[in-house]
């Protein structure tokens, strides 16, 4: 095998009739007729709803039902470091969650970096005026 066809083989391009790791889209689907008998079988051997009419359903319903309980935990004032005063919805702000030790020795890191010239990093045009500037590379 030539390298071109090698290349266009193992980039997916072109596969060998019958290998189980370079079939067509079309391969791997249930053939129409063997589906249809399914469907009418009931239910399909599937972990989704067998129309998107019924999962759209379902999702509406289930989307319905977590909006109403945020709705209830909101009026009780149960949320987490949320709270609705006055029409407004106020969210605490997050804490940093990186631990002191692993700040002071990221700090103690960077100080460890030398000064570098940004053009020593990549060319820099005269008009953007920072020819000869230092930066710390953090």
């Amino acid at each position: 095998m030539d390298r071109r066809t090698w290349e266009a083989a193992s980039a997916g391009d072109i596969w060998v009739e019958g290998s189980w790791q370079r079939r067509a889209v079309e391969e791997q689907l249930i053939p129409p007729l063997l589906f249809a008998a399914m469907r009418e079988a009931r239910p399909l051997p599937v972990g989704a709803p067998a129309t998107a009419a019924t999962y759209l359903a379902e999702r509406k319903t289930l989307l319905e039902r977590r909006l109403a309980e945020v709705a209830a935990n909101a009026a009780a004032d149960k949320l987490q470091d949320v709270r609705v005063q006055g029409g407004e919805l106020k969210i605490t702000q997050l804490k940093a969650a990186t631990p002191e030790q692993a700040e002071e020795l990221a700090d103690r890191l960077y100080a460890m970096l030398p000064n570098v010239r940004i053009t020593a990093l990549w060319p820099t045009p005269p008009i953007s005026g920072l020819r000869g500037r230092r930066v710390r590379g953090r």
